[in-house]
C-alpha cells in the first residue's frame, strides 16, 4: 500500500482537512480519504503534501476523531451543565470509542472547561428553583453521574445559598391542598406526592401546619 498526501486545505480559521490517496501494491485501485482536524493539531503533526507511512495514516484519522469528539462534547456543554461521567457516556452513545471520549473529558477538564463541583451546584439550584427536597436533589445529582464530592458540596452550596426546604415544602402544599380540612385520601396522596419531591416527614408535616394554619385564619 502506497500513501500520500494529496493536499491540505483550511476550512476556516480553526480547522483544515488532510485529503490522503491510498493507492494498491500493484496500482490497480485508488482511493481517497479525508480527515477533519483543527489548525494546532496540524500544526503539532507537522503534516505536509508527499509521501507518508501507513503510522501517520493511522495518527491523523486518530486525531480526527478526537477533533470531532471535542466539537461534539464542546455543542453539549452549551445547552447546560454536565459530569465528567454523563458527558463522556454522551460521547460513547454518539458513536465515539470509548478512549477517545476519555482522553477528550480529560483534556476538557484539564482546561478549566469542565468543573464538576461547579456545575453540580448549578444543577442543584436549578432543582431548588423546582421546589425539589434535599433527598431528591441528592439522588438526582449521582444520577446525573456527579461524585460524592461534589454532591456533597453542592448541598453545602445551597446551604450556604439559604435554601430552606420547609419553606419550598410549604409552597408545593399551598399549590396543591384545597382546604384546611382536607379528606384522608386527598391527605395520602398529597403526603406521597411530597416524599417523591425530596421532603422528609418532619418537612412534610411542619409545612402542612403552617398552611392549614393558614387556611384557619
Amino acid at each position: 500500500m502506497n500513501i500520500r498526501i494529496s493536499g491540505i486545505f483550511a476550512r476556516g480559521e480553526e480547522s483544515v482537512c488532510v485529503c490522503f490517496e491510498l493507492q494498491s501494491d500493484g496500482g490497480s485501485h485508488t482511493d481517497t480519504q479525508r480527515f477533519i482536524l483543527s489548525a494546532g493539531q496540524l500544526a503539532r503533526l507537522g503534516l505536509a503534501k508527499g509521501d507518508c507511512d501507513e503510522e501517520l495514516f493511522d495518527t491523523v484519522a486518530r486525531e480526527a476523531r478526537l477533533y470531532e469528539a471535542d466539537r461534539r462534547a464542546m455543542r453539549a456543554l452549551e445547552y447546560g451543565a454536565c459530569s465528567e461521567k454523563a458527558l463522556r457516556l454522551k460521547l460513547i452513545r454518539a458513536g465515539f470509542e470509548k478512549d477517545i471520549a476519555t482522553e477528550v473529558v480529560e483534556r476538557i477538564s484539564r482546561e478549566g472547561l469542565l468543573d464538576d463541583t461547579d456545575a453540580a451546584c448549578r444543577e442543584a439550584e436549578r432543582a431548588l428553583r423546582k421546589l425539589w427536597g434535599r433527598r431528591r436533589i441528592e439522588a438526582e445529582l449521582y444520577k446525573k453521574g456527579y461524585g460524592a464530592d461534589s454532591v456533597r458540596a453542592a448541598l453545602k452550596h445551597l446551604d450556604g445559598v439559604g435554601a430552606d426546604y420547609v419553606v419550598n415544602c410549604k409552597r408545593l402544599v399551598s399549590k396543591r391542598l384545597r382546604s384546611a380540612h382536607p379528606d384522608p385520601d386527598e391527605l395520602k396522596r398529597l403526603y406521597a406526592a411530597l416524599v417523591r419531591y425530596g421532603y422528609s416527614s418532619g418537612e412534610i408535616r411542619e409545612a402542612l401546619g403552617f398552611v392549614i394554619d393558614e387556611f384557619s385564619d
